[in-house]
């Protein structure tokens, strides 16, 4: 059945449906990263695999919150990064608490030994899947700081930021990936300056030609992913922007399907589960494998992105309905709970 594309209140409704492909990609490659570090997975089919869903996943996620960083900023400047810090900093660090203290009281059933001292790091040097929220943070800090001061000319510095990131090769953890991937939230940004060219590109007829280019990109970036850094990062930008206007082009068309709006759930609640869904499909690799002896590494693979998915998609709805628990995704003010009562009236 076809339904008209819409807009969801100000969202651009693909945005959400790209938003559930990619954390559909992300559920899955970390199931079979816990998998392969197992050592319950082919190598071959892991090392093919593992190099395609990370050449695009994570930067689609960059290049969508770029898409709305100029409207946001502009609409409140003086509240913006308070606003970041509630959304991007709070989870940030509740749950990298919460999955780090699970960790190291599970450390006998996991691939990797966790150490209590880990506590105390984990939100000085991101684990696991924090480091997305740790760098989108401090990617909105400094263009942040860079829109406050020099406004006329603030996306080309910000690109220049990159450049010379890139050119000496800027390896300073845990920051690395702040200016790896600066490059992704400014394309949003720039693409996201006009709206309506935005919705030509998502629904213009360039999914063929996409498809050829994603493919060559692909190939390139497969065979020269254990060359130079530099080599590897300028590869990954242009894989990483053509895979995500692929994206932006099946969405566009996936949201006139009623069949296909569970991707639209997933991608509004894709904040709740990339906090959630490694606890829950590390939990699913441990049952089948340690208590089940399941070792068919396909039924892990469902399982645990099925799983990795669904329970956290349904923890996040619950808790998105109180006042309290949803405490452990975002800091609600008192404006932002009167908006959400007059929403529900």
């Amino acid at each position: 059945m076809i339904s008209k594309p819409t807009l969801s209140g100000n969202r651009l409704q693909w945005v959400d449906y790209s938003k559930g492909i990619g954390i559909i990609l992300v559920v899955y490659g970390h199931v079979l990263r816990g998998l392969n570090s197992a050592g319950m997975v082919n190598a071959s089919f892991f090392d093919i695999s593992d190099t395609f869903v990370y050449s695009f996943h994570m930067p689609l996620f960059f290049i969508v919150s770029g898409l709305f960083f100029e409207s946001s900023f502009r609409k409140d400047s003086n509240g913006f990064m308070l606003k970041k810090a509630k959304t991007l900093l709070h989870p940030f660090i509740i749950w990298s608490l919460i999955q780090t203290m699970v960790q190291v009281v599970l450390s006998n059933y996991t691939n990797d030994k966790v150490p209590f001292s880990a506590l105390f790091t984990c939100l000085i040097i991101p684990r696991a899947q924090f480091w997305f929220l740790y760098t989108l943070f401090f990617i909105n800090v400094i263009n942040y700081l860079i829109y406050r001061f020099a406004p006329k000319f603030a996306l080309l510095i910000s690109c220049l930021v990159w450049l010379v990131s890139y050119v000496i090769h800027a390896d300073i953890d845990p920051f690395t990936t702040v200016f790896q991937y600066l490059a992704f939230f400014n394309f949003g940004i720039a693409i996201g300056q006009n709206k309506d060219q935005l919705a030509k590109l998502a629904r213009g007829k360039w999914a063929f030609p996409l498809v050829v280019l994603f493919g060559v990109a692909e190939y390139f970036y497969f065979i020269n992913q254990h060359t130079t850094a530099y080599v590897t990062d300028l590869l990954l930008v242009f894989t990483g922007i053509v895979g995500t206007l692929l994206i932006a082009q099946i969405s566009y068309r996936a949201q006139k399907i009623r069949m296909f709006n569970f991707l639209e759930a997933y991608g509004k609640a894709s904040i709740g589960i990339y906090l959630m869904h490694i606890l829950v499909a590390s939990g699913s690799r441990i049952v089948l494998s340690k208590f089940l002896k399941i070792s068919d590494p396909t039924i892990h693979i469902v399982a645990g992105t099925v799983l990795g998915l669904v329970i956290p998609y349904y923890v996040y709805q619950f808790c998105m309905k109180s006042a309290y628990l949803s405490w452990f995704f975002q800091v609600n003010d008192k404006r932002d709970e009167r908006q959400k009562a007059q929403a529900l009236a």
